[in-house]
């Protein structure tokens, strides 16, 4: 199937990335239109990811609450249009999956039966306020480029986490 117009945000803002905090009431919507006449059987896979896009070395039960794999049942054909088309939308966390741990998502929609089959797929985030940041931006010092360059000084307030090497296990 033709996938268009594929859009991830937090439902109620469509101008929204998609970030929520871990265990509040907020939703994170995908949704997309196949350019199709008739409704697809569709299934979705929630990923838990490492900062760069990758699977983390979890298993599905010590990120998420629910079933791994999930049908796709919010679903509306196009009426009235020149082409047609079926919007699908999934949102989350849901009765049937929750997200255990904060990180990086990847939501993978595919034929029913056909997980490597991947037809959509949305990188979604899930946050805890478990540090304090304070950024401040300044003019680089002696810098030849000034125009070009900036200075970004960040304050991280990590209060009870444990931090044994600050430039190995946090990130920007």
């Amino acid at each position: 199937p033709v996938v268009a117009t594929l859009r991830a945000y937090v439902e109620g803002d469509e101008t929204s990335l998609p970030v929520i905090e871990l265990n509040s009431d907020d939703r994170i919507v995908v949704e997309f239109d196949c350019l199709t006449s008739y409704i697809l059987d569709l299934e979705y896979s929630v990923t838990h990811c490492d900062r760069n896009g990758q699977p983390s070395d979890l298993q599905p039960s010590e990120y998420l609450s629910g079933f791994a794999v999930n049908a796709v049942t919010d679903y509306s054909p196009s009426s009235g249009t020149t082409t047609d088309y079926v919007n699908y939308r999934i949102c989350l966390p849901n009765s049937d999956v929750q997200m255990l741990l904060s990180g990086r998502y990847n939501v993978a929609v595919f034929m029913a039966g056909h997980p490597d089959s991947v037809v959509a797929q949305a990188s979604i985030l899930v946050y805890e306020q478990l540090a304090g940041i304070e950024a401040e931006v300044a003019k680089p010092a002696g810098s030849v480029s000034e125009r070009h360059a900036q200075d970004v000084r960040l304050s991280v307030d990590y209060g009870g986490l444990m931090v044994n090497d600050v430039f190995n296990e946090l990130n920007v």
